[in-house]
């Protein structure tokens, strides 16, 4: 599969990802933005903003991006996050930025979980 098909495929396995969760979700498409899915849960009222990456394919510019639309752009109660889909694994990791700058990411694959479950750190 391609890149870009992959991105692609990603973005949807996002989306429905959280739709089977509760949310409602608009994906930007072909979008170069910092975004790709935005995703509205009407019952908690939780917000994400979402950038879908596969196999780790993201550099110190990409978090840094991040970071700076968490810091000036993004209200506290909104959650902006970077999930990296791994080919063969179920789940992505997902890396939530938090205002104090720090990362904190969350696995959802039995196969890592002896690895990591939870961790945060400052890049």
């Amino acid at each position: 599969m391609k890149r870009q098909q992959r991105g692609v495929t990603n973005e949807y396995r996002t989306g429905n990802f959280l739709n089977e969760r509760g949310y409602f979700t608009v994906r930007s498409a072909g979008s170069r933005g910092p975004f790709d899915i935005i995703g509205h849960n009407l019952q908690t009222g939780y917000v994400k903003f979402v950038q879908s990456k596969s196999n780790g394919y993201f550099g110190d510019s990409d978090l840094q991006g991040l970071h700076f639309w968490r810091g000036h752009f993004v209200p506290d109660y909104f959650h902006v996050e970077l999930w990296d889909w791994q080919d063969g694994l179920q789940y992505p990791a997902i890396h939530i930025f938090n205002k104090d700058g720090s990362i904190t990411q969350i696995n959802l694959n039995p196969k890592l979980t002896k690895f990591f479950t939870h961790i945060t750190y400052l890049i």
